[in-house]
């Protein structure tokens, strides 16, 4: 791009924003020519920035969801075990490292890679790091919360997921309800729980926030829209049978 060959400033500037492009394109599931245009960023960045500048780490993690949501599983988790790795070796931030430890913990529960017992020592010690490494309450910290109840509800550890979310809807207490996607993203790991518990009824409720805010967005169709239906879906099928067929139909329009 005639941007990056401008030199310095210009051409962080430039990789940035195709960073961010792809990121959108992501989010939307325009999937196709991804991997590509990101690898290409992903050697640039190294080249200009270092290998562990933190633009390239974000742009990893991007090629990590890809992976994911195309169904490539377990490069998936390869990528995300590569970056935990280089982050070690780093000796990167505290909260970048256990954000990256989380994720590939709960994907490898995903996967049915990890006992059970062993995860829940992991989650808990995860749990007791948090308030150092990340510290401040907040969205960041609350969302790290919530992606560890969600993990723990993975792997049937539903007292740790439970005290995860205490923990984060406490940090988003201080932010006197400025946030509502957090906190709807909050309502809907509890809505897991509920399910799990064998509460769909309540499970419903809990995920109703969710949907409204979406509704709000004009993000429109897309892969975050068919996760919510399926997981609506599901709730759906323990109560209202013709519901459930609905919401199923509606994630793959």
């Amino acid at each position: 791009p005639a941007m990056a060959k401008l030199g310095g400033q210009q051409v962080r500037d430039s990789l940035i924003m195709r960073g961010n492009l792809e990121a959108m394109r992501l989010r939307l599931g325009q999937y196709e020519g991804i991997e590509a245009r990101l690898t290409k960023v992903i050697a640039e960045m190294e080249t200009l920035l270092g290998k562990n500048n933190t633009l390239v780490f974000d742009s990893v993690v991007r090629l990590q969801n890809l992976a994911c949501e195309t169904g490539r599983f377990q490069e998936c988790l390869s990528i995300g075990q590569g970056l935990l790795a280089r982050l070690r070796a780093h000796g990167t931030a505290p909260d970048a490292l256990l954000n990256a430890e989380l994720w590939v913990l709960s994907q490898q529960g995903r996967m049915g890679l990890v006992k059970p017992d062993s995860a829940k020592a992991d989650l808990q010690r995860l749990l007791a790091a948090a308030p150092s490494a990340i510290p401040g309450a907040g969205a960041v910290r609350a969302d790290f919360y919530r992606r560890l109840s969600d993990a723990a509800a993975g792997v049937g550890a539903l007292d740790i997921a439970d005290s995860a979310q205490a923990l984060a809807r406490v940090d988003l207490a201080g932010l006197n309800n400025s946030n509502p996607e957090s906190v709807a993203a909050v309502n809907r790991t509890a809505a897991l729980t509920a399910y799990l518990r064998g509460q769909p009824k309540r499970a419903l409720e809990l995920l109703q926030d969710r949907f409204a805010l979406y509704e709000k967005s004009a993000e429109g169709d897309s892969p975050r829209r068919a996760t919510l239906l399926l997981q609506r879906a599901l709730f759906e099928s323990e109560l209202e049978p013709t519901s459930a067929s609905q919401s199923l139909a509606q994630s793959k329009a």
